[in-house]
């Protein structure tokens, strides 16, 4: 009798990602009960369902594989099952794509593609007609809402253009890859075979007059350039996106302008271009009214990150409800990451961590650092420093070049209380004024941390420095761009350093600034940390220790309510004290 076949077999050569394989596994070991697997998860089985099928990429032939139904002892079902139980879940895909082409039969059209696909490539040499199936098959996938299919696709256009040396090819090329700009490669990743090949086609579209295309390999070149996280690439960065950006004012498409500027605004995300990237967003947010669901939402992405950078809280509200409203028709994972930032503010760690878990449409890299960053903070306020140090240990194993993951294992052990080496590094770090703090989108955030760190330490000689870096953004919000991943008001940051540095006055100004951001923020972990850190000055430095006790009582009562327990502790001890 033959042997039934594994579940990792019927998985293997789908390439789902391993948390869909581990997901699988245990809803097989429910019975595949998502009814009861909802009730596990505090969930419904709708969000169950769709969370298993968005892991196997919306293939509902591997689900029909891989489903048992509760009871029937291995006999599969089909296909039309999948169909009739995500009906009477009310599941439906991330995009209808018999709405979008017209009720034809989309997967009998799709098959009929890449057989076409086939015989173009064993019948013909021209170079053309392969290209022009290649991007019909990459629309076609997009529309499906298969993103991964579509980025495969277009590699192989790239390849195509790339060994027929043909200019038209690679203006092709270059207008159908931008779209996928947010599928790009991890930070610090070098792919040197695509800047390879934007650098040579850039000379070539010079001479082609194809205008289009070349902002747009300027651009895309520039955007590359940036994410490999050196201050040589970065510069770079900056130039070749000026000049598209220059170049896009002629006669191009508005999509190409808005994505040239979009590209423009990475270059410039470091924290002295914040009211640049403002200026230039303007014309793109009225430019994106006309264009697609995907380049909109893009729009108003960058727009709320700039928003909370700059602490225009009141500015927000209008913001989030339109990319709301937009994030039904994205293809893109951009709108799960502001829920994750958005339940840690108002202090739902659980559901943070649930969210900060993205859908295997973003290539792996990628997601692992949007997750890692976003579970950090999670974490850290709810008091897991332990779990959380290992964690970051191994990410600073393995990418040694990423100097803020040593930055984020000595804040860790600042509040664990093991600062033995921690003075040391410290004393590295500074050199040359702290030279070593990368001058890109994460400079705040990381001279945040080190302000933490110094302040911790009592290490005036350290925070006379980092005060000098960081007092000039003391009227914004700490914030990952990558992730919207909130740090809190940087005023909090500014006033740790000035109470290190005995400057009392300024401390108290800083504190009461923090805590009005964090009010409007409605962050209330960073809110009760706050008030925590201004009664402990007013304490421990006699100023007002009765005033002291009653921040501290406030802060304990809002710890509470977020399961802040290590706060609740502080608190206490400090009331206490006082």
């Amino acid at each position: 009798m033959a042997r039934e076949p594994s579940l990792r077999e019927l998985l293997s050569g789908e390439k789902p990602g391993p948390e869909a394989v581990a997901f699988c596994e245990w809803m097989e070991s429910l019975d595949w009960d998502f009814r009861a697997a909802a009730e596990a998860r505090r969930t419904e089985p709708r969000l169950l369902y769709r969370e298993w099928l968005a892991g196997l990429n919306w293939n509902q032939s591997l689900a029909a594989r891989i489903y048992r139904k509760p009871g029937s002892r291995k006999r599969g079902v089909t296909r039309q099952a999948i169909d009739a139980q995500m009906r009477s879940l009310g599941v439906t895909r991330p995009l209808d794509l018999r709405k979008q082409l017209g009720e034809q039969d989309l997967e009998g059209a799709l098959d009929a593609m890449e057989q076409a696909q086939r015989e173009i490539e064993s019948r013909t040499s021209t170079a053309r007609l392969a290209g022009e199936q290649l991007l019909a098959l990459a629309e076609t996938y997009r529309r499906m809402g298969d993103v991964a299919a579509a980025r495969r696709t277009l590699d192989e256009l790239v390849k195509l253009a790339r060994r027929s040396e043909s200019v038209e090819l690679a203006g092709r090329a270059m207008r159908a890859l931008p779209y996928l700009l947010f599928q790009a490669a991890a930070y610090g990743h070098e792919d040197r075979e695509l800047i390879d090949t934007l650098e040579a086609w850039s000379v070539g579209l010079r001479e082609s007059g194809d205008l289009d295309a070349l902002v747009l390999c300027l651009a895309r070149l520039g955007f590359e350039l940036y994410g490999i996280n050196r201050d040589g690439s970065r510069d770079r960065a900056q130039q070749l996106t000026k000049e598209a950006f220059e170049l896009a004012r002629g006669p191009v498409a508005p999509r190409t302008r808005s994505i040239v500027h979009a590209c423009r605004i990475v270059a410039l995300s470091d924290p002295d271009h914040l009211d640049e990237r403002l200026r230039i967003l303007e014309p793109v947010l009225e430019e994106s009214r006309q264009l697609p669901a995907d380049d909109r939402f893009f729009a108003l992405d960058m727009l709320l990150t700039d928003l909370l950078e700059a602490a225009r809280v009141d500015e927000l509200p209008a913001v989030l409800e339109e990319m709301r409203a937009l994030e039904d028709r994205c293809s893109a994972p951009w709108p799960q990451r502001y829920r994750a930032t958005l339940a840690i503010l108002r202090g739902d760690f659980e559901e943070a961590e649930r969210l900060a878990v993205l859908p295997p449409t973003m290539p792996l890299a990628s997601a692992a650092q949007v997750r890692g960053l976003q579970q950090y903070e999670a974490l850290k306020l709810r008091g897991e420093w332990e779990n959380l140090s290992g964690l970051v240990r191994w990410n600073a194993n393995q990418q040694p070049e990423f100097i803020g993951y040593r930055f984020c294992l000595a804040q860790l052990a600042c509040l664990m209380g093991r600062t033995e080496g921690v003075d040391d590094e410290l004393d590295r770090w500074a050199d040359q004024g702290f030279a070593c703090v990368p001058t890109d989108f994460l400079r705040v955030p990381n001279l945040c941390i080190l302000a933490e760190v110094a302040h911790t330490l009592d290490r005036p000689d350290h925070a006379e420095a980092l005060h000098a870096l960081l007092s000039p953004f003391a009227e914004r919000v700490s914030l990952v761009r990558v992730t919207a991943s909130i740090q809190g008001a940087v005023a909090r940051y500014v006033a740790l350093l000035e109470c290190t540095l005995e400057r009392w006055d300024e401390a108290e100004s800083h504190f009461r600034q923090a805590c009005a951001t964090h009010e409007a923020l409605r962050a209330r972990p960073y809110t009760a940390w706050t008030l925590y850190d201004h009664g402990r000055m007013l304490v421990e430095t006699g100023r007002d220790p009765g005033r002291g006790q009653d921040l501290a009582r406030m802060a304990s009562g809002e710890a509470a309510a977020v399961g802040m327990g290590w706060l609740v502790e502080r608190s206490r001890q400090l009331i206490q004290r006082a």
